[in-house]
């Protein structure tokens, strides 16, 4: 998952407005129109919010929906709504789309600046405990909520149905990052309600992590042995072929898939940090996806033999490199080059 804000972003993080409802079971929502923060929960419960803050990265299907109401929330529109009501047809969209079928929790809806910028978190809590409160104001009256308690009790359950959702800005080009904490690859109906779709395909996403790699080996002042330009793209392929995950979403995962890429390379910094901004440049440095071939295909392997019967294996990337040439000397009969800065290894066969 990546973490979209760094420690010191997330240290200017000020709440603008929030509110939240209670959705979900076989009951009608229960809407409030405000909730009270004493100021002793105002520190735990910032940091309750700042958990929220890592994610997979989407982009929207659509400005309809929920873009389109996020995009009208206080805007001096012709439709325009206002925050409060905004956080009450999402709770009843929700709550319609999952009664009967979603444990009753809490939906928590609020605009936040960070470094200035505001953002839209939307958090669905199970655990009734998250949050204790008392309601003030029943039937045509004011429903506030005052909070007695806030309990930082989240955990990585894949019973509970947990999503932490963090809305990024409100252009058709802006991202939005959700956690899901039931459903690593986040549940389609999130997807379907959110109306939103993974920023890369699998396919994309290989393609983009391939072409970094390439790119970074490339590069003339990579410091790295030979064994390490031949042996990251077997490594690379390997996992493509075994359909595995791979999570860049911070430099421990980045320096991990690095390390299975490069056993030789573990320690060479300078090198690992050239491949992250690669990643970066390619924006899949904060992907967690899993690797599909699509239209990569490994290396092939080809044959030299001559008419003695001398056989050499190589690849293109061999050629390509130079370390495998063919050329004609001046008696016109053509020459082999094998270059190494390794050992050659030397093996009898029958």
């Amino acid at each position: 998952m990546a973490a979209i804000f760094s420690p010191d972003e997330l240290s200017t993080l000020q709440v603008s407005q929030m509110i939240f409802h209670v959705v979900g079971g076989a009951e009608e929502p229960t809407l409030f129109d405000e909730v009270v923060v004493p100021d002793e929960h105002v520190g735990t419960f910032r940091q309750l919010l700042t958990s929220a803050a890592r994610g997979k990265k989407f982009k929207w299907n659509a400005t309809a929906g929920l873009h389109g109401l996020l995009s009208r929330i206080d805007q001096e529109v012709d439709d325009a709504i206002s925050f409060l009501d905004a956080s009450k047809v999402l709770a009843a969209e929700f709550h319609d789309m999952h009664r009967g079928n979603a444990a009753p929790g809490i939906l928590l809806f609020a605009n936040v600046t960070v470094n200035g910028r505001s953002h839209y978190l939307l958090n669905k809590y199970d655990e009734m405990n998250v949050l204790q409160f008392n309601v003030r104001g029943e039937g045509e009256e004011k429903r506030v909520a005052h909070i007695k308690g806030v309990e930082h009790t989240i955990v990585e359950d894949d019973k509970a149905l947990q999503k932490s959702i963090l809305f990024w800005g409100l252009s058709a080009e802006d991202s939005i990052y959700i956690h899901d904490r039931s459903n690593r690859n986040v549940a389609g109906f999130v997807r379907n309600w959110l109306h939103v779709s993974p920023y890369f395909t699998e396919e994309e996403a290989t393609e983009a992590i391939h072409k970094a790699l390439k790119n970074t080996f490339n590069r003339p002042d990579v410091q790295a042995d030979e064994e390490t330009h031949r042996s990251w793209k077997t490594n690379f392929f390997d996992i493509v072929e075994g359909r595995e995950e791979v999570d860049l979403g911070d430099e421990a995962g980045r320096a991990a898939f690095l390390s299975r890429l490069m056993p030789r390379e573990t320690k060479n910094e300078a090198l690992l940090g050239m491949v992250s901004d690669a990643l970066r440049k390619e924006h899949v440095a904060d992907e967690t996806t899993k690797l599909s071939k699509g239209k990569l295909r490994r290396p092939s392997r080809r044959t030299l033999r001559t008419e003695e019967g001398i056989t050499v294996n190589y690849s293109q990337q061999d050629m390509d490199s130079g370390r495998v040439e063919v050329s004609k000397d001046p008696n016109g009969n053509q020459r082999i080059t094998v270059v190494t800065s390794g050992e050659i290894f030397q093996r009898d066969v029958d």
